[in-house]
């Protein structure tokens, strides 16, 4: 008691968690619509997994790994969603155009007709609406778009990552990789529809001196 005998010194450490929990509600409805792209579901994520937390807040033992935590639950939910709704999005890893090389955004830009003084890729990018690129993200399978959310949206680290999806940082790595090759490739897709031409290759000359 404090010396006016009214006042605990310090405020009870399930007040600190209560309200860390309430200052995460933003962070933690980006994340959610971000994996979703469903307001409404998003809306349920965060409603779910808050009161999981509560509930279960006895559990968590390291009080500076809470976001991870309730990011971890808000992942499990909507992939078990996911996966009861028989939801499967199939992107092929290859194009017939690239065969079996790896595909890089940069590289088609530049052989294409799209030209600018900066960094193609970056330009193309920044030319699409937010919409354009949001619509682009849901199009990447469950576990690599929240792989890649993590780390290109939330901005954690792979170590981060790999704690909150309790994963090896090696199969994080692969998941970000292959989901931001997967993007460049569906990006290409819209600039192709958008009418970007891929230039034609110049005839080598023969000499026949």
């Amino acid at each position: 008691m404090s010396k006016a005998g009214l006042l605990p010194l310090t405020r009870p450490v399930v007040d600190d968690f209560n309200s860390a929990v309430l200052r995460s509600l933003d962070d933690l409805f980006r994340y959610a619509l971000s994996i979703s792209h469903d307001p409404i579901l998003a809306e349920d994520l965060v409603s779910e997994t808050v009161l999981k937390a509560l509930e279960n807040k006895e559990k968590l033992k390291d009080a500076s790994k809470q976001k991870q935590w309730m990011l971890r639950m808000i992942t499990n939910s909507f992939i078990d969603r996911s996966r009861k709704s028989k939801r499967k999005i199939i992107i092929p890893l290859e194009t017939n155009r690239s065969g079996n090389k790896s595909f890089s955004l940069y590289e088609a830009i530049s052989h294409s007709t799209f030209t600018d003084d900066s960094t193609p890729e970056v330009k193309l990018i920044q030319k699409l609406s937010s919409e354009k690129i949001q619509s682009v993200i849901k199009q990447l399978p469950d576990v690599f778009r929240v792989a890649f959310v993590l780390c290109d949206i939330e901005e954690l680290s792979y170590h981060e990552i790999a704690l909150t999806l309790e994963l090896r940082i090696g199969t994080v790595r692969s998941r970000i990789a292959r989901a931001r090759s997967m993007l460049q490739k569906l990006l290409w897709k819209d600039a192709l529809e958008a009418g970007i031409k891929i230039k034609k290759k110049k005839k080598e000359s023969i000499c026949d001196c």
